[in-house]
């Protein structure tokens, strides 16, 4: 109830600033947001109702099973169920985050429902609003970009249990909740995905089942073939022998799609895994529905609400952002240093040994210091240009020379303890524990161009 309440309190903002906001986009404290993804849900705003943005799990390494199944069916999904969806005009379900609404139709659901756009006790409320919207005539968008560079990302569970648990939410609300509330509500098209959402019901425990058959039809024609012990359930199945071959090239199929989904987006060292990642995903999607239907059943002899299980969410580190930072040439595109055309004939002129950067300076393309602008875009840390007449010069002598210079840095100033650092090159890991020899201060980097650089260390070195 608390994005009920956060929507009120926006109305007041509103009422006491004079302020109207025309456009709201729902996330997660956790998400990881693609700087352009307000840009696309901005530009399509003027003719939808509702933008939804791909989804997509952070990469995580090949050992962890359980995220990686999320990798698997989210890759999937936004390769083919969102855009199929979209296609055949069917509604579009809000995944909750990366999510934009225009004002108009979170002010049409709130008058609907009381003043309450997501339903309290609803355990999907953001899929519900999908299909409210889609009920009430809204136009709806899920905007996929072509090279799937825009994308709201995060951490999924990664064990066993956790991942049961989230499961089991989503199972009760969108295949037995929003069954109960809506039917099956709309036109023909949304009929057809609304089975498609449900039929987990009993997919995901016959899927677990067809693992068993397998393992254990595979196991007794081994014993036969190999060991002469005859089995009355093999000859039985071998009857079957038509049926098993046309299911399995409906699952190689299957696989094959994931696999190419997969290695489209995580590469496909990653996409290898997948095979495997599928048996995990069906015992956890198979006790994920057994419990659902458990906590359904419970809650209606009782006469109890259902209970919102709140999911323990990861917060990514600095260290697993760096293999989200945005290319050099994006930025520099992104932000007018340069034109598109631009960047694509630098990119086919540009020697194997030249970085990007230099060769678009080479060109006369790009000038020094719009570089050095990007990169700080790009890695985050601030850019200097100070000149050498604003150094004072036991600050830019607080390092030995030789080590300064080994370093490629240039100390400019100490500010709030700290004694900051100028390079052009990306501080290397050992540089601040090295210099900590010669410092008691914090040290902070900054990035400076290297001919600016080359002037600085002359003059005060």
């Amino acid at each position: 109830d608390c994005l009920n309440w956060i929507y009120q309190r926006m109305l007041l903002y509103e009422t006491a600033r004079e302020a109207h906001f025309d456009v709201i986009v729902t996330h997660d404290a956790e998400d990881v947001i693609h700087p352009e993804s307000m840009l696309w849900i901005n530009w399509h705003m003027r003719d939808h109702d509702m933008v939804q943005i791909p989804v997509l799990p952070l990469p995580t390494p090949l050992t962890l099973w359980t995220h990686g199944i999320y990798i698997d069916e989210f890759s999937e999904y936004q390769c083919r169920d969102m855009p199929a969806r979209q296609f055949m005009g069917a509604f579009v379900p809000s995944n909750g985050v990366g999510t934009g609404f225009r004002r108009e139709a979170l002010d049409e659901l709130a008058a609907s429902q009381g003043n309450r756009i997501f339903e309290p006790v609803c355990l999907t409320e953001d899929y519900e609003n999908g299909l409210r919207l889609k009920l009430r005539g809204a136009k709806q968008l899920f905007l996929q970009i072509r090279d799937h560079s825009v994308a709201t990302r995060e951490y999924f569970p990664q064990t066993f249990a956790t991942a049961v648990k989230q499961r089991t939410r989503w199972v009760t609300g969108i295949s037995l909740q929003t069954w109960e509330r809506y039917g099956w509500s709309g036109k023909l098209v949304d009929k057809y995905w609304l089975w498609r959402d449900r039929k987990g019901l009993i997919g995901n425990p016959a899927s677990l089942l067809t693992n068993i058959l397998f393992a254990w039809g595979a196991v007794c024609g081994a014993m036969e073939n190999f060991a002469g012990w005859h089995s009355q359930f093999y000859a039985r199945t071998l009857e079957l022998a038509p049926l098993f071959a046309v299911t399995s090239v409906v699952g190689v199929y299957r696989m094959l799609f994931r696999g190419y989904a997969v290695g489209r987006r995580f590469g496909w060292k990653f996409a290898i895994g997948v095979p495997v990642r599928v048996v995990v995903a069906n015992c956890i999607n198979a006790q994920a529905t057994i419990r659902a239907f458990a906590r359904y059943a419970s809650a209606r002899l009782k006469g109890e609400p259902l209970v919102w299980v709140k999911t323990e969410h990861q917060y990514p580190t600095a260290a697993s952002l760096i293999r989200e930072r945005r290319l050099i040439g994006e930025i520099l595109v992104m932000n007018g240093y340069i034109e598109e055309f631009q960047l694509r004939a630098a990119l086919l002129s540009k020697p194997p040994d030249r970085r990007l950067g230099e060769h678009l300076i080479d060109l006369g393309t790009l000038n020094e210091d719009d570089l050095y602008e990007a990169l700080s875009l790009q890695h985050h840390l601030p850019n200097t240009r100070v000149e050498p007449s604003d150094v004072r010069l036991g600050v830019a002598r607080s390092l030995p020379a030789h080590v300064a210079r080994l370093w490629g840095v240039v100390p400019f100033g100490v500010e709030d303890g700290k004694l900051l650092l100028a390079g052009a090159e990306l501080p290397s890991p050992g540089l601040e524990p090295a210099l900590k020899h010669f410092t008691r201060l914090e040290i902070r980097f900054y990035l400076m161009s290297s001919s600016r650089l080359h002037v600085l260390a002359e003059t005060l070195l």
